[in-house]
């Protein structure tokens, strides 16, 4: 095999990954409901996460914001801030990255291209309504989100570009993160199905059950 081959084949192998073992999720309590369903039934029935494939730039993206939140989280630690604060509402949890001294729970998040131009005036809705449960639970009446634009991360230069954005925490985002998994209980006491996405929708492209939801 040639060394191009060999580099190739571990883009290839690059491109495995699994599913986190099914939990009611604060991050997770977005998308389709019928792929939680799924997800739930499938690791009760093989013990196992379901293993499918991606596109390698998103493993890489997902885990060079892994790293930048580590950094900052511990910069926030060294600064008297706590980090990962562990939410928790029920079977529904997950962890903040930073709680902040004040008045915020603030979440990180890398972006780039698209993503980067979209939040310039206004957060992503999904980014919105997970820190603001993190924040309603950890008893913080305001929430921010950090975007870093990972462009900004390899260009020349000493800073990284960021934009911050910042609102009150209302009930109407909790309730969604709440109403979401109540859907998802719901189906699992019931042995139903939520409805299917629309077809071609992005999220049916990169389901890794769509195979078998489209089969039924």
């Amino acid at each position: 095999m040639s060394l191009a081959d060999q580099i190739a084949a571990i883009f290839a192998e690059a491109r495995k990954a699994k599913e986190r073992e099914p939990r009611f999720g604060i991050s997770d309590a977005h998308g389709c409901a019928r792929s939680k369903v799924y997800s739930f039934r499938l690791f009760e029935e093989t013990g196992r996460p379901v293993e499918f494939q991606r596109p390698v730039r998103w493993g890489l993206a997902a885990d060079c914001g892994t790293a930048v939140g580590a950094a900052l989280e511990a910069a926030a630690l060294r600064l008297g801030h706590a980090t990962q604060g562990q939410a928790a509402m029920g079977e529904i949890r997950g962890p903040s990255d930073i709680v902040l001294s004040g008045d915020h729970g603030l979440d990180i998040k890398v972006a780039g291209g698209w993503k980067w131009r979209k939040i310039q005036h206004e957060p992503d809705p999904e980014h919105r309504r997970q820190v603001a449960t993190y924040a309603h639970i950890l008893e913080k009446p305001k929430w921010a989100l950090l975007y870093i634009d990972g462009r900004s991360i390899f260009t020349a230069g000493e800073e990284v570009e960021w934009v911050l954005h910042e609102g009150a925490v209302v009930p109407e985002l909790v309730a969604a993160t709440v109403g979401f998994w109540a859907v998802v209980q719901k189906h699992l006491n019931d042995k139903t199905l939520p409805a299917r996405m629309e077809p071609g929708s992005f999220e049916c492209t990169v389901c890794p059950h769509a195979a078998r939801c489209w089969e039924m």
